[in-house]
């Protein structure tokens, strides 16, 4: 019989591991994963600002018709194409009153969104009203009565340059307020 002795010589195992190209091409799928990742999520940053602009006119427009309720003074609020400012009646003389920006508030300061990039398309009653681009004393647009009645309106918002809003406040009757993206 012959038979071939085993060989009992030690053999060095053989190291496996990945290649180069397999290690390029788990990359490459990571990379296309990652990028259709962030296109699904959008510009969260810049979206998040608008929102965040919505909510805060939405709050402050119910925050002043509760406290017209309560004072028992008409209020309002004057747009421009990037910003607003809360209105107040003031004696000028024995006769006559003036819509003026409230001062004497923290809270209800003017409010400034160029430098958000942001932009406003007002529309009242239904019909667009031409905001002026900047002032400090824009006229009345939305009136906040007595009672807590409230102009209707709509404020379209959205990036500098956008043809489309993204976000829109508007009134509601009984004198709530909406946000809602359109």
């Amino acid at each position: 019989m012959s038979s071939t002795p085993p060989d009992n010589r030690a053999r060095p195992a053989r190291v496996r591991g990945f290649t180069l190209i397999e290690l390029v091409a788990v990359l490459f799928i990571i990379g296309v994963m990652a990028a259709f990742a962030v296109i699904a999520m959008g510009d969260g940053g810049h979206d998040r600002i608008m929102e965040q602009e919505a909510r805060r006119l939405a709050s402050l427009l119910e925050l002043v018709r509760d406290e017209g309720i309560l004072s028992g003074e008409t209020q309002a609020v004057g747009f421009t194409r990037q910003g607003y400012v809360f209105l107040r009646q003031y004696r000028v003389d024995e006769r006559s009153y003036e819509w003026l920006p409230v001062e004497d508030d923290r809270v209800l300061r003017p409010r400034d969104v160029a430098d958000r990039n942001l932009e406003f398309t007002l529309y009242v009653e239904g019909v667009a009203v031409t905001l002026p681009r900047a002032t400090d004393r824009p006229p009345p647009h939305v009136y906040l009565g007595l009672a807590g009645e409230m102009t209707p309106f709509q404020l379209d918002i959205a990036p500098e340059g956008a043809r489309t809003a993204a976000w829109q406040v508007r009134s509601l009757p009984g004198g709530r307020v909406e946000m809602r993206r359109p």
